[in-house]
């Protein structure tokens, strides 16, 4: 089988030893096989290659490695007594538990090389407030905490995880867990909480088989014939490398093609930059300053955008954003623009499990041209966006280089305004003989003009508006959202009204 064919790379190809090639080969053939859908688990002592999300952040970690906003913190208060020995072996055995969570990527020749490595452990720094001098109180760690989660990862040599207690006083705590996106998202961290929670409440049973009592094996890189690791936890079934490597192999070729060729003609003569009312001149460079504010939508517009949704196969995600190209077209003075919108990217069921980066991120095209009613503005967002979701294998940094469009590096690629609209559970951390507490730990950092983030909790719905506090003062913020709050109660209340009306 070429490499074209088996769509490993050939630095990969190269780094194997006969008898990897063969088992790896021979895994992908059946993955192939007809009637056969399975993801091949990579030959064991192999690292598997990177994936296109996580070479994008390695390049902008070497591009700016002082930027913060790739860090994925969260903090909880905790009341009672913390084993902070147990807290330790837990992250300990949790990180050994993942191939991403003990997998460092140094360069070589200007290229990523990832070693898995188990030597590598997560830090877990403890800080003890009051003998800093500092305010002992939630508050006092909060800021604390905000200005520590800045801290660069080092990304060559360390866990791409850490954590830090903050004592606060006999019995109270503040806990920050801080991963890199080059390891998990938003859905990882909650599959790392529960596992972390898990972990605890063993270590306080005492020490188990996954508490390491040798030197562990030295760092594995592409083709390395050492055994497999054995310290630790065993790696769940499937890994995120080899999820990785198959969808690398599953896109290339007339399939690669096909993919680029749809999303190039969806995005033909897309507009530029969306002309947003920025209350200051852009930077030549595009900084990541931000700030945030919080609005709840009153009872009557909640009800009246679930309503909206209940046509037709519309979801809460198809007003908002259907309310996002109303008003900000008017704003803009345009009739077509690009807004992005995250997906979890995990697209069969056993990767829910899987701990790693999986997110990417749809651009998606809303156009209000030809005097539309409400009802169909919402039936082309829904088309647009059902269409886009049969097409999101593609992953969003293969897009941009495909495109091409000229950079500018005072804003960010294709679109400038994201949107995610979500009900997924708040995050939770449950350790034995704790209470636990969830608590907000904003970290004043965006990497667009504006994120809108909107929470349905079930009663209600939340609405964040993080902006680039370079670009935006917060009473223009206020008035875009309210804006498009307006467009949206009309979208729901009157979808047979023009939305230009």
């Amino acid at each position: 089988m070429s490499t074209m064919e088996s769509g490993v790379s050939e630095a990969l190809l190269a780094r194997l030893n006969p008898a990897q090639r063969a088992a790896l080969t021979a895994r992908l053939a059946k993955a192939r096989a007809p009637g056969v859908d399975v993801v091949p688990r990579l030959p064991e002592g192999v690292t598997p290659p990177m994936s296109s999300a996580q070479r994008r952040l390695w390049f902008l970690h070497q591009y700016d490695p002082e930027d913060p906003s790739y860090g994925i913190p969260v903090a909880f208060a905790l009341d009672g007594h913390l084993d902070v020995d147990a807290l330790r072996r837990a992250l300990t055995d949790l990180a050994a538990a993942h191939d991403v969570l003990h997998t460092v990527y140094p360069a070589t020749d200007g290229e990523p090389a990832p070693t898995r490595d188990p030597r590598v452990r997560p830090d877990l720094r403890i800080v003890d407030l009051g003998a800093d001098g500092a305010e002992t109180g939630t508050d006092g760690a909060l800021t604390r905490a905000r200005l520590d989660v800045r801290r660069p990862f080092d990304l060559a040599a360390g866990s791409p995880m850490r954590a830090t207690v903050y004592r606060q006083g006999p019995g109270r705590d503040l806990f920050v867990l801080e991963l890199h996106h080059i390891a998990a998202d938003g859905w990882s961290l909650n599959l790392l909480l529960a596992e972390l929670g898990r972990r605890y409440g063993e270590a306080l049973a005492g020490p188990g088989p996954s508490a390491p009592t040798t030197q562990p094996p030295p760092p594995l890189r592409y083709g390395d014939t050492a055994p497999p690791l054995r310290y630790g936890d065993t790696a769940p079934p499937l890994r995120y490398g080899d999820i990785a490597a198959w969808q690398a192999d599953r896109l290339r070729g007339d399939a690669l093609e096909r993919e680029l060729a749809w999303w190039s003609q969806t995005l033909a003569d897309a507009p530029g930059p969306l002309a947003l009312p920025t209350d200051r001149p852009r930077p030549a460079v595009a900084t990541t300053a931000g700030a945030r504010i919080e609005r709840t939508l009153p009872a009557a517009l909640t009800a009246g955008v679930r309503s909206g949704a209940g046509r037709d196969g519309v979801t809460p995600f198809m007003v908002w954003l259907a309310g996002l190209g109303v008003a900000l077209g008017r704003i803009c003075g345009t009739d077509d623009l690009v807004v992005g919108a995250p997906v979890a990217g995990r697209l069969r069921a056993e990767f829910e499990d899987v701990v790693g980066c999986f997110v990417s991120t749809l651009a998606l095209r809303v156009g209000t041209a030809g005097d539309p009613t409400g009802a169909q503005l919402l039936e082309r967002v829904r088309a647009g966006t059902l269409a886009a979701y049969d097409h999101q294998e593609l992953p969003f940094e293969t897009l941009v280089d495909h495109l091409s469009p000229q950079r500018d590096l005072s804003t960010t690629a294709l679109f400038q305004v994201l949107l995610n609209v979500h009900n997924q559970p708040l995050l939770d951390l449950r350790l034995q003989g704790l209470q636990t507490r969830w608590v907000d730990i904003d970290t004043a950092t965006t990497k667009f003009d504006l994120n809108v983030a909107v929470v349905d909790t079930g009663d209600r719905m939340t609405v964040s508006w993080t902006y680039n506090r370079d670009l935006f003062d917060e009473a223009t913020v206020q008035r875009l959202a309210a804006a498009v709050e307006a467009a949206i109660g009309g979208l729901c209340t009157t979808p047979a009204r023009p939305v230009a009306t």
